[in-house]
């Protein structure tokens, strides 16, 4: 008799997770959690499945976590010691994987991810059933020190959702999120660690996050760590650039909005002049990175 329950039970599980991981596109339920992410990966892992089971609880399809939520920022946590090893953030990952699989809620995580003989600032999209979907490397502001550079920009499809992943300071370079545009991008879920100082960045980072998604007609889902001296909020704008929804100011808390992905691709790509100007190479040494 045990093991017939058992047996019913872990059927139970199999079919309500695969009906979690079936994506509603009309009607998508995505979240931020803004947490605090710190140096140490157990605290952040503790505070990540925490949020994968809150995500559940709310019937979110997709959560999305800060950069680095996993491993914790280079630059901000581990200027005088190193990124977290490999193996722990491996585990950790591993753990999250296992987490999306039981709760059936997608995942876009940040982390630090050891390869090529250096560290990738990295970000994940881990499906319900806790597969790696794809990653995307930042791709400007790494300037070597604590991070390789990125390999390339590029957009993924699932279940009928075309989206790509941004992070950070990504945001002040609009080429590549047109790219991805162009490649038929519904969504872009972009991810950032912009805390810690410049606070006057606040009302730039928004307008940033809101054109990106206005200028290309795509939804914009952004989040950010929660502090202190939080940069930029968490945000998830829709394909006109007006606010689903939007973060408290330095708070640890989960945000949500329904979106509708039939909205994406509105026609303001299709009225580009492409007769009369190009993109050209920056001629010139190279500037110092900007912060």
């Amino acid at each position: 008799m045990k093991s017939l329950l058992f047996t019913v039970a872990f059927l139970s599980f199999l079919i309500s997770s695969a009906a979690a991981t079936e994506l509603k596109l009309n009607a998508l339920k995505v979240a931020c959690a803004q947490i605090d992410v710190t140096d140490n990966p157990a605290v952040n892992i503790a505070k990540i499945l925490s949020f994968i089971s809150k995500a559940a609880e709310q019937d979110v399809a997709i959560v999305l976590f800060p950069e680095t939520a996993l491993s914790g920022y280079a630059p901000y946590h581990f200027k005088d010691k190193p990124i977290p090893a490999k193996e722990i953030l491996e585990s950790g990952l591993e753990q999250v994987r296992q987490k999306a699989a039981e709760t059936g809620v997608h995942v876009v995580l940040g982390t630090s991810s050891y390869e090529n003989g250096g560290v990738y600032n990295i970000v994940y999209y881990i499906d319900g059933s806790g597969e790696i979907i794809g990653s995307h490397d930042k791709t400007h502001g790494t300037g070597g020190k604590y991070y390789l550079r990125g390999r390339e920009v590029r957009t993924f499809e699932l279940q009928g959702m075309t989206f790509g992943m941004q992070i950070c300071y990504d945001a002040r370079f609009p080429e590549a999120w047109r790219m991805q545009a162009l490649e038929g991008a519904d969504v872009i879920f972009h991810v950032s660690h912009a805390a810690g100082g410049g606070a006057w960045k606040t009302p730039v980072w928004e307008a940033h996050v809101r054109s990106r998604a206005a200028e290309n007609g795509f939804w914009v889902v952004s989040c950010n760590v929660s502090g202190p001296v939080q940069a930029g909020k968490s945000y998830i704008v829709s394909p006109r650039g007006l606010m689903m929804a939007e973060s408290n100011q330095e708070v640890e808390e989960m945000i949500t909005a329904v979106i509708d992905l039939a909205e994406a691709k509105r026609g303001i790509l299709w009225s580009r002049r492409k007769d009369i100007y190009r993109v050209a190479p920056m001629e010139g040494a190279e500037p110092e990175q900007a912060p």
